[in-house]
């Protein structure tokens, strides 16, 4: 009845023998000879591979060596006569064990979708310019996120002491309000200048008559000397604005950096256009912060009263003070300071003067051949006078000289004063000045023609297409990834079905 079933040649032959038995007595391998001697449609099952006598080996007949059948050899290990007895089932193993197998196909399935996500679609050549346009979409919105504050840092890569700052709240806090704010607060005004030079400077503007009032020209040449020194840190400011802003096109996220790395010379094109873009918008930055610290106070000879924080329109720009060219000294802090210091001086004077009459007085008022002088206050006057010229160090020497040397020292006293001051008006505009410059000739020109700078570069010209080849390697790694997500697919669909199955 075996040999009916068996004979035909449409019939595959499922020859099951124990391999710790004699191949040459197996019935089952016989009857598949008679009817498919060359082995053909026979199909072989050892069993008992677990019961096997030691020292032997089961790789001969594994191997074909022993059995010669074309359609392959199968060891299997079937239950024990305990497992028997205990009556335990493979269905019920399997479903025992099948939840962490889900688990793991699972995460396999994740990882091929990921990589799939990260080589792309393969790219059509009538796709190139829509995707080159979505590619600089991305980068110009997370570049100016990062500036605007909506790209958060990522704390997986670090703790939280760890992080920087970067982008716009680098700019704001580290720059604006650190470092530049710091070189301002470095920079002592008229540290390096001696009250003698401030009386020299005096005495040579005089030249042969002496001024009655306090020089401008000096007050001038000094001002615009310490005023100059802003210009140093307020350019290292622009410098600093601008090398963040080049370094942050460089800090892309994971959705730019699938794409960058998915097509690594588009990646370097898009950054080299971006910081070149970057450094040639520099130079309109650098120009007006120059602007603010040459030029003085621009509209306050018109508005003598506008604060030095007020801005004047300068090409989209508004600025009032800027810094050198014209010395404003009719601002009002100025005013105030300086009216003090002349009403202080100008009292100093009157007493000077009242002190040099009295000592004139005294001597004509002294009497002959040692009688006492005729005036009590002519006597407290010359002691005055006398107690002023020895706190100088000064033995001799008639009133009129010293009423000179004691001006000078007060007129350099006076300007010192009045150039510090200024000085602190000045410096307090540039430091509201220049990153309000800063905002409006860099980062609001980068923000805001990135986007047309790169389309122009790159898909007007239609280079960027060009641009858009995937690695030799692309191709392969997409087709295997595929392949293998639809094996994880028909797995994940087997388990499914064993864990409804009902023995």
């Amino acid at each position: 009845m075996i040999l009916d079933y068996i004979r035909p040649e449409n019939v595959i032959i499922l020859a099951v023998t124990p391999i710790n038995a004699d191949m040459a007595t197996s019935e089952a391998l016989k009857l598949a000879k008679i009817v498919d001697p060359e082995g053909k449609r026979t199909l072989a099952v050892l069993t008992k591979l677990d019961l096997m006598d030691p020292g032997t080996d089961a790789n001969e007949a594994m191997a074909g060596h022993v059995i010669p059948v074309k359609l392959g050899i199968i060891g299997v290990v079937n239950r024990s006569q305990q497992d028997i007895k205990d009556k335990k089932l493979l269905m019920g193993h399997l479903k025992a064990h099948l939840p962490k197998y889900k688990v793991l196909i699972n995460k396999k399935i994740a990882e091929q979708e990921e990589l799939l996500t990260a080589l792309g679609e393969e790219i059509l050549p009538e796709n190139k310019h829509k995707m080159l346009r979505e590619l600089i979409n991305k980068v110009v919105k997370e570049f100016c996120g990062r500036i605007d504050g909506q790209a958060m840092p990522d704390f997986a890569e670090g703790t939280a002491g760890d992080m920087k700052l970067s982008g716009g709240a680098k700019i704001n806090r580290d720059i604006f309000y650190g470092s530049f704010k710091e070189d301002l607060d470095e920079i002592i005004p008229l540290a390096d200048v001696t009250q003698f030079h401030i009386i020299q400077m005096l005495r040579s503007t005089a030249g042969l008559q002496p001024h009655v009032f306090v020089s401008d020209e000096v007050f001038m040449k000094l001002a615009r000397k310490e005023v100059g020194r802003l210009s140093k840190p307020s350019e290292r400011c622009v410098e600093r604005v601008h090398d963040e802003l080049r370094t942050l096109i460089e800090k892309y996220g994971p959705e730019c950096k699938r794409d960058f790395d998915r097509f690594p010379r588009c990646r370097d094109k898009i950054i080299g256009i971006t910081q070149e873009f970057v450094s040639r918008t520099k130079k309109d930055a650098l120009l007006l912060v120059k602007d603010l610290v040459n030029v003085s106070f621009t509209l306050a000879q018109v508005l003598p009263t506008e604060s030095p924080t007020v801005f004047l329109r300068l090409t989209n720009l508004v600025f009032v003070q800027i810094q050198t060219g014209f010395i404003n000294t009719r601002h009002k802090d100025f005013q105030e300071e300086a009216a003090v210091l002349l009403s202080t001086q100008q009292r100093r004077r009157l007493e000077q003067e009242e002190a040099k009459k009295e000592a004139e007085h005294a001597k004509k008022d002294w009497v002959d051949d040692g009688y006492h002088p005729k005036s009590f206050h002519a006597i407290a006057a010359i002691k005055a006078l006398g107690e002023k010229q020895k706190n100088r160090g000064e033995g001799s020497g008639d009133a009129d000289r010293w009423l000179a040397e004691e001006r000078e020292m007060e007129d350099g006293d006076m300007m010192r004063e009045l150039a510090q001051k200024y000085f602190g008006i000045a410096r307090d505009a540039i430091e509201d000045g220049v990153p309000k410059a800063i905002f409006q000739k860099l980062i609001q020109p980068v923000k805001n023609g990135l986007q047309t700078e790169l389309y122009e570069e790159l898909v007007v010209s239609g280079l960027g297409t060009d641009l858009l080849e995937e690695t030799g390697d692309a191709e392969a790694s997409r087709k295997e990834a595929k392949h293998t997500l639809e094996g994880l697919l028909q797995a994940f669909d087997i388990i499914h079905e064993v864990r409804e199955f009902n023995v």
